[in-house]
C-alpha cells in the first residue's frame, strides 16, 4: 500500500475501484474510502463525485479537516451501480487516498475502498486493510 499523489486544487485524485465491485452489478448504498494525511495539514473543502452507467452520477462535498488519516470515512449514495469517482479539490488540500499496488512490470493500482450495497453484501478492495 501507499498514498496517492496528494490532493491539491490543480489536480485530482481519481478512485479506481477494484474488479470484484465491477463484477458484483448491485447498486451501492455507502463506500467507504480510505483517506492519509501529509504532516497534518488537511484544510478546505472537497467533493467526492461517482459516475456510472444510466446516467448515475452523484456528488457530495466534505471538509477535510473532518477527515481521520489512515482510516475509511464513509459516503452515503443514492442507490445506484457507479463504476468510476474522483475527489477534487475547491479549496485547500493535504491528503491522499490509500492505493493497493500489484504487480511488478506494469503494476495495477486500485483505491483502498469499502463497496457496501443495498443487498448487504459489502466487498473490499485487494491488500488494503478492513476496518
Amino acid at each position: 500500500m501507499q498514498l496517492s499523489t496528494p490532493l491539491d486544487p490543480s489536480s485530482s485524485i481519481g478512485l479506481s475501484m477494484s474488479p470484484s465491485h465491477a463484477r458484483h452489478k448491485v447498486p451501492l448504498r455507502r463506500v467507504g474510502v480510505m483517506f492519509g494525511s501529509h504532516d497534518g495539514g488537511k484544510t478546505g473543502v472537497a467533493e467526492i463525485s461517482l459516475r456510472g452507467p444510466a446516467n448515475a452520477d452523484f456528488s457530495q462535498r466534505f471538509r477535510l479537516e473532518d477527515l481521520v488519516s489512515n482510516q475509511y470515512s464513509y459516503f452515503d449514495l443514492d442507490p445506484k451501480v457507479y463504476a468510476v469517482g474522483q475527489i477534487r479539490a475547491l479549496s485547500g488540500g493535504g491528503i491522499s487516498v490509500w492505493e493497493s499496488h500489484f504487480g511488478d512490470s506494469s503494476p495495477t493500482t486500485y483505491t483502498c475502498m469499502i463497496y457496501e450495497y443495498i443487498d448487504g453484501t459489502r466487498r473490499y478492495t485487494p491488500a488494503c486493510p478492513v476496518m
